[in-house]
């Protein structure tokens, strides 16, 4: 049996973005460590105004 685990956590300032913000942000990165292959790590900062790059 093989068993794999995905998990995403995000960062949160709520006076500088929405939660709502920060979980999409929170999902490209898990996207995008999915696409990059196994055990991998990446992020997503917020910027100014809640923003995201």
């Amino acid at each position: 049996m093989r068993i794999t685990v995905n998990t995403d956590v995000a960062k949160v300032n709520t006076t500088m973005e929405s939660v709502e913000n920060a979980v999409n942000r929170a999902d490209k990165a898990l996207y995008e460590a999915k696409v990059l292959g196994r055990n991998r790590v990446c992020c997503s900062e917020a910027i100014a105004g809640g923003a995201s790059f």
